[in-house]
């Protein structure tokens, strides 16, 4: 009984939000978002609620965790692989040929301009205009621009809003709302269809003017017409293409949408030589500080364990703790610290050595510097899994092969460290394969730098998660997600053999035990 009760006070307040979240999630027009939240709705109260799905109510939890935050992140960024998606290629097509019709709007010469009320319903804006030379009032929308032959005024003199439709106040919120509404418009202004190509445009601050397109849109044969020129654009990848073939969203007054391009940002990585070099560039320095982190913090962890492992050396415990806090501090803390102390001008590391070392302006410099760091922070984790290792294995081994002969070396060669391994391994495995992907050092420590080639995003210690990160959201040359999402499924490629290794290592050590 008590039980029950639980699942119906959870499931009701679940119920409660997701019933809250279905105008949101229908608002976001995508079908297969809206298909995903229903089956998982009816899904967890079906479980739940059904006697003979009483086996599934304990995976139902984790089942939907991970479907929300593993499965379907994966489905969607595998989806953007395939798409144009960046910076001018983001909505839709009916959204670029409004943003471009609006972007060429030229301002008449006719003198004439309008004073308003703003008007709004929920988050529609209107506008109610008062033509400054005839006298004529209107209502415009988006939608277009409509007279009002028997206009209204309120007490106040003021031109009264249309049935259903408020006016907004003098504060300084409704004003930063019409401000808001009309920067989330095409060219950060609102632009009311008037008729023949013309326009009443407004930039939330000034009196609106009449405008005429230079571009226009031609729904009879959907297509975009420059009315200067007579010139019809063509469209190809989710642009729009101009004389001589170039593509119109290289230019900012021009926006494309996104669309289907396949493995189009695949063969770009290949075809694109600028593109190509970068990404080899960034591959092989990957591979040589994944494998470099490993080796270096793996044979100073071991070296320390050994050492404080023998039984004659003395203090052991308080070495063992001293040498676990750069594992114990948080790693954005420690980066942070150490970009500190390897700054060029005033850096600690160059105050106290007196030496005039570009840390992290160098290429190379800077190469040694990532490992450098990465050394201080991850040896303690390799020394404590060693030092484990090490105490696991019997005493007995090394005393009976010091008993027949064997040397120190050949006890450590021979017989601790095969030992040794079949622990290990796995773990080093792992630890490649986060190493592969260590965002956090780099970014924090050079942040990708320094940069000496052509590509503002390829630094000299780029990996190419880092690569990847900056092309998606701090390209200089816009955000590009669709290309950014092609290179982390290959990052993919590159990590699931390492870790699918790794898996079969660590059973196979499991079954030799």
């Amino acid at each position: 009984m008590i039980g029950l009760v639980a699942r119906i006070l959870i499931l009701g307040v679940l119920d409660a939000l997701a019933v809250g979240s279905i105008p949101r999630v229908l608002s976001q027009h995508n079908l297969l978002l809206t298909v995903i939240f229903f089956a998982v709705f009816v899904a967890l109260n079906f479980v739940y609620f059904w006697p003979k799905a009483k086996a599934s109510r304990w995976l139902a939890p984790g089942t939907t965790l991970l479907a929300i935050f593993v499965i379907i992140p994966i489905i969607i960024n595998v989806a953007l692989a395939g798409t144009n998606n960046s910076t001018g290629h983001e909505g839709s097509r009916a959204d670029a040929i409004t943003a471009t019709v609006n972007s060429s709007l030229q301002q008449d010469d006719d003198s004439v301009y309008y004073e308003i009320v703003a008007v709004h319903k929920g988050e529609e804006l209107g506008l109610v205009l008062t033509n400054a030379v005839t006298g004529d009032v209107s209502f415009g929308t988006l939608a277009g621009n409509a007279p009002i032959d028997n206009p209204k005024k309120l007490a106040d003199g003021s031109l009264a809003p249309p049935a259903g439709w408020e006016a907004f106040g003098t504060s300084d919120a409704d004003l930063q709302k019409q401000v808001d509404i009309v920067s989330a418009q095409p060219g950060q202004q609102f632009a009311i269809p008037s008729g023949n190509n013309k326009y009443i445009v407004w930039d939330g601050s000034n009196n609106p003017y009449n405008a005429t397109a230079l571009v226009v849109y031609d729904k009879t044969k959907d297509r975009l017409v420059d009315t200067t020129t007579g010139y019809v654009y063509g469209e190809a990848n989710g642009s729009f293409i101009g004389p001589d073939g170039e593509d119109m969203t290289r230019d900012q007054s021009w926006v494309g949408w996104q669309t289907w391009i396949g493995f189009g940002n695949f063969t770009k990585i290949y075809s694109d030589k600028d593109i190509q070099s970068a990404f080899v560039k960034i591959l092989l320095w990957n591979i040589v500080y994944a494998i470099l982190a490993v080796l270096t913090s793996f044979a100073i962890g071991l070296f320390l364990a050994l050492t404080l492992n023998h039984p004659r050396m003395k203090m052991r415990r308080t070495m063992r703790s001293l040498l676990i806090i750069p594992y114990a501090v948080p790693g954005i803390v420690a980066v942070s610290v150490w970009a500190g102390m390897l700054n060029d001008d005033y850096g600690f590391i160059n105050g106290v050595f007196g030496t005039n070392i570009r840390w992290l302006l160098d290429p190379t410099w800077a190469k040694v510097s990532v490992l450098l760091v990465n050394l201080w922070m991850a040896f303690p984790y390799f020394f404590l899994i060693t030092t484990g290792a090490l105490q696991s294995i019997p005493a007995e081994l090394s005393e009976a092969a010091e008993v027949d002969g064997a040397k120190p070396r050949q006890v450590l060669t021979k017989i601790k460290m095969p030992l040794l391994m079949v622990a290990l391994t796995p773990l080093m495995i792992g630890s490649l394969a986060y190493n592969f992907n260590n965002f956090m050092n780099i970014y924090l420590l050079t942040g990708g730098g320094p940069f000496t080639g052509n590509d503002p995003n390829a630094g000299d210690t780029d990996i190419l998660l880092s690569y990847t990160w900056k092309m998606a959201f701090n390209s200089g040359s816009g955000q590009q997600f669709g290309l950014a999402c092609a290179i982390s499924v290959l990052i993919f490629f590159f990590i699931a053999p390492i870790s699918i290794y790794g898996f079969k290592r660590a059973q196979s050590f499991e079954n030799m035990s």
